[in-house]
């Protein structure tokens, strides 16, 4: 049941197609560093609130982990 769960908040989350594209720019360039909310919505062309909306999204379903340091937050791919 728990694994039938999990997927479907996988499934759910890139199911939204503005997600799918900024997982898929997270996954393509986020490296050991990751890669910041800023160029994110650059590589993304997303304005930020938008990107940290579907970033969170991604985070809650355990697709992206974020980290901050300082002013920045850090995304990279968790699968």
């Amino acid at each position: 049941m728990d694994l039938m769960r999990s997927l479907a908040a996988i499934l759910k989350a890139l199911s939204n197609p503005n997600r799918l594209h900024v997982y898929l720019v997270v996954c393509r360039k986020g490296t050991s560093e990751g890669i910041t909310i800023d160029k994110l919505c650059l590589a993304a062309k997303m304005k930020q609130p938008a990107v940290s909306h579907h970033v969170a999204k991604l985070a809650a379903a355990g697709l992206v982990d974020r980290r901050k340091s300082r002013w920045w937050v850090h995304c990279t791919p968790n699968a």
